[in-house]
């Protein structure tokens, strides 16, 4: 909001509808949310329908905090026959420094998986979260195999029916 007279103005609401914003809507929904937005730019005003058909998330595997690099690597062919998987952007290959004060744009695998439930969604997380957790081997500076599955380990408690 940018303070003005006689009023405050709204100068964004959420600006960038490229990236993943754009691909969860066409994920779940089938519209392409970029093109409404610029035909609607152009004064061409369509009808917008956000039914979500099915639920979308895009999954950011990061690498344990002492990892520098990784020592094996899931193949691309394989994450994508897990169930739920809609694409795989990013399956970092062995010999790929790493490391987690990259945030996002350094995340070992970039995977968007997709159900038709929440319940649906979560059980593909837990199952591609514990399939990365195994098929990836991180190292640290010392070459000595470097595992954290404390995250693992709490996102899959209430597995069996526990609140979301």
């Amino acid at each position: 909001i940018k303070p003005g007279r006689p009023s405050a103005e709204v100068i964004e609401v959420n600006g960038r509808l490229g990236g993943f914003i754009a691909r969860l809507v066409r994920y779940g929904t089938g519209q392409d949310i970029g093109r409404l937005a610029l035909s609607s730019a152009l004064g061409h005003y369509e009808d917008l329908d956000l039914r979500w058909d099915r639920c979308v998330l895009v999954l950011l595997f990061q690498a344990p905090a002492r990892a520098e690099r990784i020592e094996r690597a899931p193949a691309r062919r394989e994450v994508a026959k897990r169930p739920g998987v809609l694409a795989v952007d990013i399956i970092s290959p062995a010999g790929a420094s790493v490391n987690w004060r990259g945030g996002t744009n350094l995340a070992p695998a970039w995977v968007w998986l997709a159900a038709d439930s929440h319940a649906g969604l979560r059980a593909h997380l837990l199952d591609l979260a514990a399939f990365l957790s195994e098929e990836f081997l991180f190292a640290d500076a010392a070459g000595r195999p470097v595992r954290d599955q404390r995250w693992l380990e709490q996102i899959t408690r209430g597995e069996s029916g526990g609140s979301e």
